[in-house]
């Protein structure tokens, strides 16, 4: 039996243990023994009840079960700083994700058919400055070109000896063989210009005087002062009328008189473009007339010249060529835009019926150019999109007119430009592009409002925005 105030009333000798007693005891609580000291008898029962080795084993057993689940725990508290430290660093480090950007796909209206009044005879083709080839007519073989040729001579002249606008360039000497030329030529009725053996004309004189006159002798000086023989100029002129895009011309002369120098009048109409935006040989082509040393007044035999807008280019006439006619005329399109068309003729029965032809040709190129304007200002073209977050319009920041011909397809391209997490009010944000023929409008795009970043919550639950 139990001492009075040691075990409850209730408890039986068998079944008590210290579990039983009102105030657990999980190690040897020395207070006791002040107390059982002056009772041994009830101090050594309850000690061979607590000592008993099934009790004594089942304590040892839990007692190092929690050891290793505290240890464990502990353990894991390094781990634990550790990736809430990176993820911490990453959310301040790592960028938030970039914005993205979708384009609307725009359309226009398909190009139509141009009829134009072309000539009923040989072959024909127009375009204009910076719009490439327009349209052509007829069988495009090759035939002679005549002295439209010295426009390809003058380039091949200037691409060896560069010459600006308003430069003189190098002085030409004329030589014994120069003047013996003159005089071979003439004596052909060639078209020819006076030169005698001594004389010095700067080569932007020469040029004029290949140009304006028509000067058979002038081709002949010129290429030989540039290449050193007409020899060494043919096997340059081939490859380089390739390199000008002019696949189905060959050269055999430098003035054309030969029959052998040929091309086509698509191949020519891309001659009066390149002619057209070469700032010297644009200029003299468009003089009416020219002082030169010996010669004195030299007179332009294009005589259609300032008509109509007419400012170039050449003309050429032999027996086997025919009339042939290299044209450019400018005239305004809308309130500011000018458009400078170009074209061939070739295969008229003279000069003077390819030039004929020629006007009502360049009235209807010029009709067929139209002013529209299919994008405008503060158009929508597509949206910026912030993940999980704002959505932004993609504008036009200032549309513009284009000026097109009906009978080419107009082209719409937009590119975006790489974006970051955010965008400032009217940032640039890429580009619309429309092409008409060779010729292109930039227009650029914006976004009309700001886009912020996420805050510094959003990205603590959002990884920084990647999940």
């Amino acid at each position: 039996a139990g001492a009075a105030g040691f075990e409850p009333a209730n408890a039986s000798t068998k079944n008590w243990c210290l579990t039983t007693w009102p105030r657990p005891i999980n190690r040897l609580d020395f207070s006791l023994f002040y107390h059982w000291g002056q009772r041994p008898t009830e101090l050594y029962l309850w000690l061979m009840k607590v000592l008993e080795p099934k009790e004594l084993e089942k304590r040892r057993t839990k007692r190092t079960q929690k050891q290793k689940s505290t240890r464990r725990k502990r353990s894991l508290v390094p781990v634990i700083f550790f990736v809430l430290v990176v993820y911490l660093g990453a959310i301040f480090l790592i960028p938030s994700p970039a914005l993205k950007a979708e384009v609307s796909r725009l359309s226009v209206p398909p190009a139509e058919s141009a009829s134009l009044p072309w000539p009923t005879y040989g072959e024909s083709a127009v375009g204009a400055v910076g719009y490439g080839l327009l349209a052509k007519n007829g069988e495009q073989k090759q035939l002679p070109i005549a002295s439209v040729a010295k426009v390809i001579t003058a380039l091949a002249v200037l691409k060896q000896h560069p010459l600006s606008k308003g430069e003189d360039g190098e002085q030409i000497s004329i030589t014994a063989q120069d003047e013996q030329t003159y005089k071979e030529y003439y004596s052909q009725n060639q078209s020819v210009i006076e030169v005698k053996a001594g004389q010095e004309l700067s080569l932007y004189q020469a040029l004029q005087a290949l140009l304006l006159p028509s000067a058979n002798n002038m081709a002949d000086i010129l290429v030989r002062w540039a290449f050193g023989s007409t020899e060494n100029y043919l096997a340059f002129a081939n490859p380089f009328t390739k390199t000008l895009g002019m696949q189905n011309t060959v050269i055999a002369d430098a003035s054309g008189f030969s029959p052998g120098t040929m091309s086509t009048a698509t191949d020519l109409a891309l001659l009066a473009e390149i002619a057209m935006n070469h700032p010297v040989i644009s200029e003299i082509v468009a003089q009416p007339q020219a002082v030169l040393p010996v010669a004195g007044v030299v007179r332009n035999v294009n005589y259609q010249l300032g008509t109509d807008g007419i400012v170039g280019i050449k003309t050429g006439n032999t027996n086997e060529a025919g009339g042939v006619y290299l044209f450019a005329a400018t005239r305004p399109i809308g309130i500011d835009s000018n458009i400078t068309v170009v074209g061939a003729i070739m295969g008229a029965d003279n000069l003077s019926i390819a030039i004929t032809d020629s006007k009502p040709l360049i009235d209807g190129v010029f009709k067929k150019f139209q002013i529209s304007t299919p994008i405008v200002t503060n158009q929508v073209v597509g949206r910026v999109y912030q993940k999980a977050g704002k959505q932004v319009d993609i504008i036009v920041k200032q549309g513009e007119p284009v000026v097109s011909w009906v009978g080419q397809a107009t082209k719409i391209d937009i590119t975006t430009e790489q974006l970051h997490s955010t965008l400032s009010a009217n940032e640039r944000v890429g580009t619309i592009k429309i092409s008409a023929g060779n010729k292109t409008y930039e227009m650029s795009l914006i976004v009309p409002e700001a886009v912020v970043g996420h805050s510094f919550v959003w990205r603590l639950r959002h990884g920084g925005g990647y999940f």
